[in-house]
């Protein structure tokens, strides 16, 4: 798939900027209650599924700096993503506004059962305005060139844009758990 560097950028800043306004809007209001409610003892509230998202920005966000200052320069506007970084990029997505797809979470990254406060709410939104900026950062990149590293070890590698599409669509997808979770949250303090 090829996919125009710039217009990249842009519509994975959109999606982050748009995902930190709805966050702002409904999460970031609720009290510590609420933020640590759950459907189910095996399911996550609002902060785990937060949490998770900032350990993996932990694990991503340092290397994706690391090439905005001495990755390689691009030599062309149009990036050919990888038929691996692709299908993890793509299969991070929600299908039709649901996540369809259950995946096992690493354990380093499981947050269940962890003793959390709002502070999660704030490591995120920093990551998140990180993220954009390392977006803005890398238009001068060359996409395909560059590879990044990930958490299934050092030798896997992705293309930098594909590594972009993947952790961004990572966020995009806890994003739809954390709708779902603010759903039960709100139908929780109308029954009681």
């Amino acid at each position: 798939m090829k996919f125009n560097t710039q217009e990249l950028i842009k519509e994975l800043s959109t999606a982050i900027i748009s995902q930190q306004q709805w966050m702002e809007r409904e999460i970031q209001t609720l009290s510590e209650e609420e933020l640590n409610w759950k459907a189910a003892p095996d399911s996550w509230s609002i902060l785990e599924c937060v949490e998770h998202l900032n350990r993996y920005a932990e694990f991503y966000l340092d290397k994706f700096e690391a090439k905005t200052k001495c990755g390689e320069e691009t030599k062309s506007d149009v990036y050919q993503s990888g038929w691996l970084g692709n299908y993890f990029a793509n299969s991070m997505l929600p299908k039709e506004g649901k996540v369809t797809n259950r995946m096992k979470t690493f354990s380093d990254k499981n947050p269940s059962g962890s003793n959390l406060t709002k502070k999660v709410l704030e490591v995120h939104q920093r990551d998140q305005e990180r993220l954009v900026e390392i977006l803005n950062d890398s238009s001068h990149l060359d996409f395909g060139k560059n590879r990044i590293p990930t958490t299934l070890g050092s030798w896997m590698k992705l293309k930098y844009g594909d590594a972009l599409r993947f952790i961004i669509n990572h966020i995009v997808r806890h994003y739809v758990q954390l709708h779902r979770i603010r759903e039960g949250v709100e139908a929780a303090k109308q029954a009681s």
